[in-house]
């Protein structure tokens, strides 16, 4: 825990880090909290980097809660935040008053099924372009 108060110091320092984004990327641990996807690995991965509201912004709001409490925060790779988790609201399947890893174990499934969704449009893609290689 000392350690990572002063990872986020150290990030904070950087001028390009707010307090609140380098918590959360400490706490998981540069990690995209759907699919493990290492986000300091390499440039291309860094810059798949987003920060994601669990359970929408809007419907935080909507609920008359903070949606950038740190419980409602995750770090997300782009293509599971923006193209498979797009405004899913994780607590139709986990429940009202799910904790924050019922909620991400929600998300997590539902980027699966999105996930293996598009992967079968995509096989048939590559069947109809002729294409075997994938």
């Amino acid at each position: 825990m000392h350690n990572d108060h002063r990872i986020v110091e150290e990030l904070v320092k950087t001028g390009k880090w707010s307090r609140d984004h380098a918590t959360v990327a400490v706490r998981a641990e540069f990690k995209c909290e759907y699919c493990g996807l290492d986000l300091l690995k390499d440039a291309q991965h860094y810059k798949l980097w987003q920060l994601d509201h669990i359970v929408p912004k809007k419907l935080m709001v909507q609920d008359g809660m903070d949606p950038d409490e740190h419980n409602n925060l995750a770090i997300a790779c782009k293509p599971c935040n923006f193209d498979f988790k797009w405004r899913f609201d994780p607590r139709t399947t986990a429940g009202a008053n799910a904790d924050r890893l019922a909620l991400i174990n929600a998300a997590k499934e539902e980027i699966r099924e999105r996930k293996q969704a598009c992967d079968s449009e995509l096989s048939r893609l590559r069947e109809i372009a002729g294409r075997v290689d994938g």
